[in-house]
């Protein structure tokens, strides 16, 4: 089981550099996985409510297989049609998963990241490039960071966590924005 779980975090930690070294020239792709895991998130939420009002979808294993990837893909599709409302939207979840993954979930945490989160997503979607780079090298430092904590569990997080992220984040953003100033 727990080679399974290294192989999991070692494919977390690909994923996190290639956002992080590469999001904006692979944003289409970031976007449309962003979206879908936003609507197979919130499909998974209501299915409770459709297995009630609906018996034979609680039956049937196939329903409840594919609703929730139904749901994500309709999400993705029409998220992948509105590029600032995905920046934005990024923006604000990488700073509520951020505040999440550094203070825990409490009220406070969740209204002060939400409040910084909207700012940070109105900003987003005025400068749309720098943004872009900023929000996947972010996203993807965190999940990269993420990662290597769990990959290496000897590694003390408090000290090394944000060393880890910081020092990812500012590679990987510095890589975008000198291989994207003529895209």
């Amino acid at each position: 089981m727990e080679n399974v779980q290294n192989i999991e975090f070692i494919i977390a930690l690909v994923l996190g550099l290639f956002a992080c070294f590469f999001g904006y020239k692979l944003k289409k792709v970031i976007f449309f996985i962003a979206w879908f895991l936003i609507g197979y998130t919130i499909m998974t939420k209501i299915m409770p409510y459709i297995n009630d009002s609906a018996p034979m979808i609680a039956e049937s294993e196939l329903y409840q297989f594919l609703l929730p990837i139904a749901g994500g893909v309709l999400l993705s599709m029409f998220g992948f049609s509105i590029e600032k409302l995905c920046v934005a939207l990024l923006a604000f979840f990488a700073v509520v998963a951020f505040a999440i993954n550094q203070f825990g979930i409490s009220g406070e945490v969740l209204a002060v990241s939400a409040i910084i989160g909207v700012f940070a997503g109105a900003l987003a979607t005025t400068m749309m490039k720098p943004a872009t780079i900023l929000v996947t090298a972010i996203a993807g430092g965190i999940v990269a960071a993420d990662s290597i904590m769990k990959i290496f569990p000897g590694i003390p997080y408090a000290q090394y966590y944000y060393l880890i992220f910081l020092g990812i984040t500012a590679v990987g953003a510095i890589f975008q924005f000198v291989n994207a100033k003529n895209a």
